[in-house]
């Protein structure tokens, strides 16, 4: 079996039936995303106009480009999820102080997606935790992933990562090896670290044993005993296993849609049907004349930008 920056960039297999899915859109990085690009045209910070239109433009453009007909999306709450609850320094890197075009332009732009796409803000759990719940709800076979989250990559099928706009496949060996992975070397973003003293070459090693079977569960229960082992070695039988399981619990994308007493109401999110309008250019704001020229044209007057 191929490393792992290989089993995450595979091309769709051809026998992979595309047509007729629903996009899952974990859109926490689409205020981020949009903002740097908007921020490097010099707009101004109050000119939400053609922030709005901006979002909208990108929003068809997932939409198009991944080739979906129809989606739901997810924004993260406001209030600590059980990430935060379970370990008090997850995520705690993040700088506090967002830059002035952040904090003018991302509540715009989620709200837009809120009541003029229909996304669903959710609490208690990420964004990422309800792609995957609804990924195995919906059948993993129906869906695509919308994310740029490397996290999301435990998840198996095709994905579509909105900011490269590039389309690719997870296998579901490899869906498994990259939650085991993720384990082992930890993720700075998020301020987990992993096992100590595992880095991406150690990693490869000690889940090099798994690559050898072709039987899923018996690659599961390679991957299991390799991460377990390091843990034991960096701290001992009793507190290694402790450690392994709440690295466990930390860096698994939830999928099924009971845990730990938690219900996640699955049934109640339905998909939006897509048709593609052609209203917008295929390059996203390729220039500040394009933004003014169709933000103008197309859009209603702020007091209406929610509806």
């Amino acid at each position: 079996m191929s490393k792992k920056a290989d089993l995450t960039e595979q091309v769709i297999p051809g026998d992979v039936d595309q047509t007729g899915r629903c996009i899952l859109i974990d859109a926490d990085s689409i205020p981020f995303i949009l903002g740097w690009t908007l921020q490097k045209q010099n707009l101004s910070v109050d000119d939400y106009m053609r922030v709005i239109y901006a979002t909208d433009k990108m929003m068809e453009e997932i939409l198009l480009n991944s080739g979906a007909e129809s989606y739901i999306g997810f924004l993260g709450g406001v209030h600590p999820t059980f990430r935060h609850i379970l370990n008090d320094t997850y995520k705690a890197n993040r700088g506090q102080t967002k830059p002035e075009w952040y904090r003018a332009w991302a509540s715009v732009i989620q709200h837009r997606l809120c009541y003029k796409w229909g996304f669903h803000t959710i609490e208690g759990i990420e964004a990422e935790d309800a792609v995957g719940m609804m990924a195995k709800y919906l059948g993993y076979d129906k869906v695509i992933i919308g994310h740029i989250d490397k996290d999301l990559d435990q998840i198996p099928g095709i994905h579509y990562n909105y900011s490269k706009q590039r389309k690719y496949f997870v296998h579901e060996f490899a869906a498994i090896r990259n939650l085991h992975y993720l384990m082992l070397v930890g993720d700075t973003v998020d301020n987990l670290p992993g096992c100590p003293g595992i880095g991406p070459v150690k990693a490869e090693k000690l889940l090099a044993a798994g690559d050898t079977f072709y039987n899923l569960q018996l690659v599961e229960e390679a991957y299991k005993e390799a991460v377990l082992g390091a843990f034991v070695k960096s701290f001992g039988e009793e507190e290694g296993h402790q450690k392994a399981i709440e690295c466990y619990r930390l860096t698994k994308i939830l999928e099924d849609a009971e845990t730990n007493g938690f219900k996640f109401p699955v049934e109640e999110y339905s998909p939006v049907g897509y048709t593609a309008t052609q209203n917008f250019p295929n390059t996203l704001l390729s220039s500040t004349d394009e933004i003014i020229g169709l933000s103008n044209k197309n859009l209603r007057q702020v007091q209406n930008l929610f509806e």
